[in-house]
């Protein structure tokens, strides 16, 4: 069980699942029974999670949020003692 497949079992953290989705958690995952995030949000009646699973395994709002660019790597500073 993924940590998005728990975030979708619960009906108040549709806020958690978007996160877990922009940060690149993978929604078409299935655990050892076979279940996605989008089917065990549907058994446990969370329409709102529902509805954001349905939209991002679509496609329609993998643009929710640009990946920032990774950062420059600087070389330590060295002081001198």
């Amino acid at each position: 069980m993924t940590a998005l497949m728990y975030a979708s079992m619960f009906p108040d953290s549709t806020d958690i699942v978007k996160r877990l989705l922009e940060k690149g958690a993978d929604a078409k995952l299935t655990d050892f029974s076979g279940k996605t995030a989008l089917s065990m949000a549907r058994e446990q009646v969370a329409p709102r999670t529902v509805a954001l699973l349905e939209q991002w395994t679509n496609g329609q709002t993998k643009t929710w949020t640009q990946r920032p660019k990774p950062a420059e790597r600087t070389k330590p500073k060295r002081y001198k003692f």
